[in-house]
């Protein structure tokens, strides 16, 4: 069996499971990366190797500050990876530091054409440079940590998984 350290314990995993989460969504919020990055897969590899736990004897209500905190993570990550993205069907993605991003090669690449004597140059359909801003985008709820802790339904983990896709 693998050891486990960090904010992800038996505990959490077991109260993941009670609650119909992917342990790896939780284990990839216990161990996110530099800024803020989440690694769904090395996740799912590690989780793999973890000997299989009983949901049953770990109540929500006996797991830390820390532990529930990386849990709700878990949920909303949960949520997030099991939404479908439509903008990757018809956009590439971009990582950027920066604030704003100038775009100035927009449009399709040039066709093939038949070599005749002299090269005819491409020109890009965008005259002026796409500028586009970066922004920062936020959903807060607020549940005491004792609700959260007594639902018997699940509806704040619901609720945050939901958070989750809506982000996607």
């Amino acid at each position: 069996m693998t050891a486990i350290t960090g904010q992800f314990g038996n505990n959490i995993l077991a109260a993941a499971r009670r609650l119909g989460v992917a342990p790896e969504s939780v284990y990839a919020a216990s161990r996110r990366g530099p800024g803020g990055v989440y690694d769904i897969e090395s996740a799912r590899q590690a989780v793999s190797h973890l000997a299989p736990r009983s949901a049953a004897n770990v109540e929500i209500p006996s797991l830390s500050y820390q532990e529930t905190m990386v849990l709700i993570e878990g949920l909303f990550l949960a949520g997030y990876d099991s939404a479908p993205s439509l903008t990757q069907m018809f956009a590439n993605r971009v990582v950027s530091s920066q604030r704003e991003i100038s775009y100035r090669a927009l449009g399709a690449a040039p066709r093939m054409r038949e070599w005749l004597d002299e090269i005819e140059p491409a020109v890009f359909g965008t005259a002026a440079p796409f500028l586009v801003t970066v922004r920062d985008w936020e959903a807060t709820i607020e549940i005491p940590r004792s609700e959260f802790q007594a639902d018997q339904l699940g509806q704040y983990g619901l609720r945050i998984q939901q958070m989750g896709a809506f982000a996607k």
